[in-house]
């Protein structure tokens, strides 16, 4: 139960008799100390509810931008129209990496942001000069990236760090093959290529596979 203090009251009147009222407020040090601090914890509660909701909205603005992008040909094709939506989409999406980091430390986020630069380097070589056609496991990749949509949302449910990191490890192997295929399907000479006009497709592809290993291995290496 909350604990009030109150004045004595005057039972013939119904009123707070003088002295208990200077009782009450005595040390206004005290008092102001706690008005204070009540409005501190409550201007916290109001951070932390503004910063997930900031973050929810950037993350439906993305998904939002990238269906109407990747779905709709005529306005990715359209100039000056596609670059803006691609800015808003990239802005949308920077906002909610950005509030995602702030929960790590520094040195995980430059760690795990060396590991992508790397892996992002060796496969677009790799795959840019390799005989295998990568692009003929784009239907496979589809289905396997459906399967493990769907187990994210049994991840919700599971507080199991080693369950965590097999995760996020499967998630990060999943979007290396992938930035294998679409790097492919950017230098073309495969079995399924990009267009040339298709070039807004392609820096969605390649930027959300980047973004993708490195949120995965954020979490893998998390300290």
């Amino acid at each position: 139960m909350p604990s009030y203090r109150i004045g004595r009251t005057d039972m013939e009147r119904g009123s707070v008799s003088a002295d208990s009222w200077e009782n009450v407020f005595a040390d206004k040090t005290i008092r102001n100390a706690f008005i204070r601090k009540v409005y501190g914890i409550v201007a916290f509660m109001l951070m932390i509810t503004f910063l997930v909701i900031a973050a929810m909205r950037g993350m439906i603005g993305f998904l939002v931008l990238e269906i109407i992008l990747v779905c709709c040909k005529s306005v990715r094709r359209s100039v000056p129209y596609n670059f803006i939506l691609l800015f808003l989409m990239n802005l949308c999406l920077s906002i909610s990496i950005g509030f995602v980091c702030v929960f790590y430390r520094l040195d995980s986020i430059l760690i795990a942001a060396g590991i992508t630069f790397v892996i992002t380097l060796l496969v677009s070589i790799f795959s840019s000069f390799t005989s295998f056609d990568f692009t003929k496991l784009i239907w496979i990749m589809f289905m396997i990236l459906i399967a493990f949509t769907l187990a994210s949302i049994a991840m919700f449910f599971i507080r199991n760090r080693i369950a965590e990191m097999i995760y996020c490890t499967i998630g990060v192997i999943i979007f290396v093959i992938y930035l294998a295929i679409d790097t492919q399907l950017i230098v073309g000479g495969r079995s399924i290529e990009l267009s040339e006009e298709e070039y807004i497709l392609g820096a969605i592809k390649i930027y959300t596979d980047i973004i993708e290993i490195f949120i995965y291995l954020l979490h893998l290496i998390q300290r």
